[in-house]
């Protein structure tokens, strides 16, 4: 069974990260797959419109992981799972719409576009897939090589992405305005909100983005050297046994 699978993986030049990327989230959708008709939801497509965006804006944040984590830690493998997690990121997503359009609005049209018109919930989530759009697109190696330098600038829409994902989590959950809750001193509530849907996302975003900076890329890649290479050597002492 495992020298099969070694031998495929060889031909096809896969890692085994990506294999169990792979892995990851096909179990992933088949156990809520199962989850949904066990537990019976009250609510289905509640239930499946969180589930499909959750699922949706967690993946895209390991995708964006990926290169920060690279830095940090020096493992290339690591890059290669960032087009799977994206692409099944952004399938997540169309799902997501797919709830809204087919069981929550039942294909009324004229309502889809006044909610995407008219509430920042919608506006958000919809500006978030569409700039996702050009982004699966372009995830080719092909698309890499024609855009060269222009595909790394365009792929770093995916800050915005993660941004609008998580501004449409904070309005559905109708979160008090974190600068309301500042001005009014309420440390308490401030303090409950950061590990909250959306918040947690923008945290961690922003902790991905700042390891992106040039400047502490540098510092993480000169450490992370140091750490490899060990401890620096000490120079003989002139007159010794070594020095002669």
């Amino acid at each position: 069974m495992i020298a099969p699978l070694r031998s495929w993986m060889k031909k096809n030049r896969m890692h085994w990260l990506t294999l169990v990327v792979h892995a990851g989230v096909v179990i992933w959708f088949a156990a809520h797959f199962v989850m949904f008709f066990v537990i019976s939801p009250v609510d289905d497509v509640d239930w499946l419109t969180s589930v499909t965006g959750i699922t949706g804006i967690r993946l895209l944040l390991l995708s964006l992981a990926c290169t920060p984590l690279y830095i940090v830690t020096g493992w290339s493998p690591i890059t290669r799972v960032r087009r799977p997690l994206g692409l099944y990121g952004f399938s997540s997503v169309v799902a997501h719409l797919l709830v809204f359009i087919v069981l929550f609005h039942a294909f009324f049209w004229s309502d889809i576009a006044s909610d995407i018109l008219t509430r920042n919930i919608y506006r958000a989530g919809f500006a978030s897939l569409v700039l996702m759009i050009p982004l699966a697109v372009t995830s080719t190696r092909g698309w890499q090589r024609r855009l060269r330098k222009n595909w790394s600038r365009l792929h770093k829409l995916m800050y915005a992405i993660c941004l609008l994902a998580a501004l449409h989590f904070i309005w559905v959950d109708k979160r008090p305005n974190m600068l309301d809750v500042l001005l009014g001193g309420q440390f308490d509530v401030l303090f409950g909100q950061l590990g909250t849907r959306g918040y947690f996302e923008l945290e961690v975003m922003i902790l991905l983005l700042v390891i992106r900076m040039p400047a502490v890329r540098r510092r993480i890649v000169k450490f992370r050297n140091r750490l490899k290479s060990g401890p620096p050597r000490s120079k003989p002492a002139a007159g010794s046994v070594a020095a002669r």
